[in-house]
């Protein structure tokens, strides 16, 4: 059965930025929730949604999981303690996905992957690794922990079983 609704697409467009669209967009959301779906929203991937994008998702659809949200690291001041502290109130999970995020250069390696981590994990902010088009990007999920875990080094047992037990505890699918 159907058990989430994930809304993704180009982010070049910035829909997140109207509050027209976001409004109706936040409607549709709330009916599939109440009909007991979990929300997932693709957002901060890029610059054109930026984090700005993501607090006004976080603000208007309080998605169970963000895919995504890698545009956190580019937030200052006012705007990183706004997204620090509903991403954590609400227990939205970012989905990370690291070879992706290097295959389209919104990430430049590794390791500011593994940095993003580290400071997500800080900031007790739900995250897992994740894969985002395993087949086009010739990935899995054990390449990915493996990938980042490298570059964690001495943290990477506490940070990488952190996004394990994000992703258990966000899991849509019922125990």
């Amino acid at each position: 059965g159907v058990v989430g609704v994930d809304m993704a697409g180009p982010e070049s467009g910035v829909n997140e930025n109207d509050a027209d669209w976001l409004r109706e967009t936040a409607q549709m959301f709330s009916k599939a929730n109440k009909a007991g779906l979990r929300l997932t929203y693709h957002i901060g991937e890029s610059p054109d949604s930026g984090p700005e994008g993501m607090l006004n998702v976080i603000q208007e659809i309080k998605p169970d999981r963000i895919g995504h949200g890698i545009q956190i690291r580019e937030a200052r001041a006012t705007l990183k303690e706004k997204l620090v502290s509903q991403l954590r109130e609400y227990q939205i999970c970012l989905e990370l996905c690291p070879t992706v995020n290097i295959v389209t250069r919104t990430l430049p390696d590794y390791r500011a992957m593994a940095s993003l981590t580290m400071e997500l994990a800080k900031e007790d902010i739900p995250f897992c690794i994740n894969t985002d088009n395993p087949y086009l990007i010739h990935t899995n999920l054990k390449s990915e922990y493996e990938l980042v875990g490298i570059e964690l080094r001495d943290d990477a047992e506490r940070i990488l079983q952190a996004s394990f037990e994000s992703a258990h505890q966000h899991s849509f699918l019922k125990n």
